[in-house]
């Protein structure tokens, strides 16, 4: 969000003279704990650890300064750990995932309590409280409800508050143009090195970890542990990497190219997943890309398919399109999605025998068995399937109320960003389309999450980012509050860099 004034523009010298003197005190008494710890840890044996200790100093400058560098930080290691066999890659874990995105929230706190931030933190909204009220309840859920209340709390803790941590994180420091240039950046990183494990998976299996090869000849997985992970995070790059490639008319040829070509990559790998729910969002994306870009996705289109005609034609998919035939025409195809009815049912009667708390959160593996009967037609499971759909499950665990805190900030964020997307310029990275591309990905969250039971971080961390950033782009257009005069105007994206210019 653009600001004209520091945070303590227009606030008496003396308030001013003493929050500097307090941050000031503040950080050389840290400095000397700090040095205190390391000594200590220096002569117990410890370097390791003292060295972490030293490497925090910086840390804590780049995310205090720059916050934004921990969702970079965070997408591009965390797609190494979410499926790992313990030891370095379990320390790396608890690192990235489980302290880095509420320290760097903490942090921003504090910077504004002190006075340090470059720029105030924005106020929170509606969408912001009812996420932190899905939190609350989901964590009362498990005290009130659980069986194993301190397993429950570590789930909790992966897969709802470090994820929603990372949306406070872009929701309160905000994104610029450049900040979205290193993402892009980074996601097509991830589609280089994601469809490179993928395609080792099949071609060299003996050169990957064991952690990755879950799925080995069967589905394409990558690193990400699951297959509509996998497919969910390609698409969500694709997605962007498309939008970067065809909004700015002034990035060079090559580039435009090599965005261009990871959309490729992400819908071919998202594809050789084999999962229904990545084709069914697969087509939801190029459907939404469509109708932004006609002109552009009708030229891509033209490109692609004697590209794809000639690698079919090699023969060196051979064996993944004999798989896609298998897995979408097949009796055992058939079989498979019938079998998964009967659950879908049991979380419907779970719902209704429970409708306004549910049955406790993660405590439907535990219960749905005893709702699963026999329908017309199916044939009963004899395996008890997992949950395939992650918001019957919600609505099983938590009731009512734990979908609606779900559901709710999403519905508030799609609504704040469709209003305030006029406030944008029509082109360019940054524009109104970007929006529109942002919405998309959510889509194709929505799409497989009716599909599967989204339990992997790495997947839960993408969907609550994807609202972050449809919250601080639609931030731009925001109202700008002035802190001298405190007069509020509504002002397109354009006039508030020229109004800025001409105050500066």
């Amino acid at each position: 969000m653009i600001r004209k004034t520091l945070p303590l523009q227009g606030r008496p010298p003396f308030i001013v003279t003493l929050r500097r003197f307090v941050s000031v005190v503040t950080l050389v008494g840290l400095a000397f704990v700090l040095a205190a710890v390391v000594a200590v840890l220096v002569t117990r044996d410890q370097a390791p650890l003292a060295l972490g200790m030293l490497a925090a100093i910086p840390a804590f400058i780049a995310f205090t300064r720059y916050p934004f560098v921990a969702v970079l930080g965070w997408i591009t290691i965390g797609q190494f750990i979410v499926q790992g066999e313990g030891g370095l890659e379990r320390k790396v874990y608890w690192v990235i995932h489980r302290a880095m995105p509420l320290a760097v929230v903490v942090l921003m706190v504090i910077g504004s309590m002190l006075g340090t931030r470059r720029r105030p933190l924005p106020r929170l909204n509606l969408a912001d409280y009812v996420i932190i009220g899905y939190v609350v309840a989901t964590l009362l859920s498990v005290l009130y409800q659980s069986a194993t209340p301190n397993e429950s709390f570590y789930h909790v803790y992966d897969r709802v508050i470090a994820p929603v941590g990372l949306y406070f994180v872009v929701r309160l420091a905000g994104v610029s143009r450049s900040e979205l240039g290193r993402l892009l950046a980074v996601l097509y990183g991830v589609v280089l090195i994601q469809a490179a494990i993928g395609a080792l998976s099949w071609v060299a299996p003996g050169s990957l970890p064991g952690a990755w090869l879950g799925r080995e000849g069967q589905r394409t997985i990558g690193s990400l542990g699951h297959p509509n992970v996998y497919g969910v995070v390609m698409l969500s790059c694709g997605v962007l990497l498309a939008h970067a490639a065809w909004s700015d008319p002034d990035m060079p040829r090559l580039k435009r190219m090599l965005a261009a070509s990871g959309l490729l990559l992400s819908l071919l790998m998202a594809f050789f997943t084999f999962g229904r729910a990545n084709w069914v969002a697969g087509l939801v994306v190029v459907a939404g890309l469509f109708l932004l870009y006609p002109r552009r996705v009708i030229r891509f289109v033209a490109t692609v398919i004697p590209v794809l005609a000639l690698i079919v034609a090699s023969g060196v998919v051979d064996t993944q399109i004999e798989k896609a035939q298998n897995r979408f025409l097949s009796d055992q195809s058939a079989e498979s999605a019938l079998s998964r009815l009967p659950v879908v049912y049991a979380s419907l009667l779970m719902f209704e025998a429970k409708p306004v708390t549910g049955f406790g959160y993660g405590n439907f593996d535990i219960y749905d068995r005893q709702f699963q009967t026999a329908i017309e037609g199916v044939v009963f499971p004899e395996k008890d399937h997992a949950s395939h759909n992650l918001y019957l499950t919600i609505m099983a665990e938590q009731g009512t109320v734990g979908i609606v805190l779900y559901l709710l900030p999403a519905v508030i964020i799609f609504l704040t960003a469709r209003r305030r997307r006029r406030g944008l310029p029509a082109e360019g990275l940054v524009s109104s389309k970007l929006v529109s591309v942002l919405a998309l990905c959510a889509l194709a969250h929505l799409a497989v999450n009716n599909f599967a039971n989204m339990r992997i971080v790495y997947g839960l961390g993408f969907w609550w980012l994807t609202l972050g950033l449809l919250a601080a782009v639609s931030d731009l257009s925001a109202p700008v509050v002035d802190r001298t005069d405190r007069a509020i105007a509504q002002v397109p994206l354009e006039g508030l860099i020229a109004r800025t210019a001409g105050r500066s």
